[in-house]
Parts: C-alpha cells; sequence; structure tokens
C-alpha cells in the first residue's frame, strides 16, 4: 500500500486542483505569443509546405542564396526565436540571401508519406522552384553557380 489516509489523499487532490487552476489563469493571461522575429514573407506554398523568404538585412548580399531545408519534427521558428540569439538574424546580417522550407503540421491525410516522398517530391519541386523563380535559372545552372561561388 502507499500509506496515505482518505484525509492526505482529499488534501492532496484539493492542492493539485489549486495548481492547475493557478496554472490555467497564468496560461490564459499570456496572450499572443510572438514566434520568429526576422520579417519573412511566403513566396511558394503547395499544400502545407511553405517556402518563405526573410527579408534582406545587408546591402550587398551574397550572389547564391541559402536555401534551409528545415526538419520535419521540429518547427523552423526555432532558428528565429530571440533578435539577440538567432540563427536567422545572423545569416541575414552575415549579407545571405535566406530562404527556409516550412513543411507545415502533418495530418491524418499524410501518413502514408515516407521520406523518400519528401525528398523525391516535396524538396525537389521546392528546390526547382526555387532555382526557376528565385535565381532565374533550371536546376543544373542554379547547382553550377553555387559549385562556382564556393
Amino acid at each position: 500500500m502507499i500509506g496515505l489516509t482518505s484525509k492526505q489523499i482529499a488534501a492532496e487532490i484539493e492542492a493539485f486542483s489549486a495548481r492547475l487552476t493557478q496554472g490555467s489563469r497564468v496560461l490564459a493571461g499570456l496572450g499572443e505569443i510572438e514566434s520568429g522575429v526576422s520579417a519573412r514573407e511566403a513566396i511558394y506554398q503547395e499544400d502545407k509546405l511553405t517556402l518563405y523568404r526573410y527579408q534582406p538585412r545587408a546591402q550587398n548580399l551574397h550572389p547564391v542564396p541559402l536555401l534551409i531545408v528545415y526538419a520535419l519534427v521540429n518547427r523552423p521558428y526555432m532558428m528565429d526565436l530571440q533578435e539577440d540569439r538567432s540563427m536567422i538574424r545572423g545569416l541575414l546580417d552575415a549579407g545571405l540571401d535566406v530562404y527556409l522550407i516550412d513543411w507545415g503540421y502533418p495530418d491524418a491525410g499524410d501518413r502514408s508519406l515516407t521520406l523518400a516522398d519528401y525528398i523525391s517530391i516535396a524538396i525537389s519541386t521546392t528546390a526547382w522552384r526555387f532555382c526557376a523563380n528565385v535565381m532565374k535559372r533550371t536546376p543544373l545552372t542554379c547547382w553550377a553557380s553555387a559549385r562556382a561561388a564556393r
């Protein structure tokens, strides 16, 4: 046995209920939580996938833009939480033209998708559109430009 009396159990339940009520009040008072501090715009969207371009912060941009293909299981705003602790902000300040793929939130309709589907369909389609629309090149010349810029 756990060695608690009915009075002790009732007191534990009452204390837990009070903490739960207090926690609910605190959460309700937080309001909207800002996520992502760098300005961005959606330049392509297909189903749940969105390709964002972050607003450049430097005068002279690097000739080859950076496309970040973020993890499927994490949220991309983790790279841009606070102004003084933002990887995105650091890349922008270094003169990079930053683009990011956000996969969105999966739902029941995505249960049959495999990692191969994401790679072969979503990433390749988005990369092709990125090269064609952003860099104004075919994917092959896009790759060749990136290799030459190194």
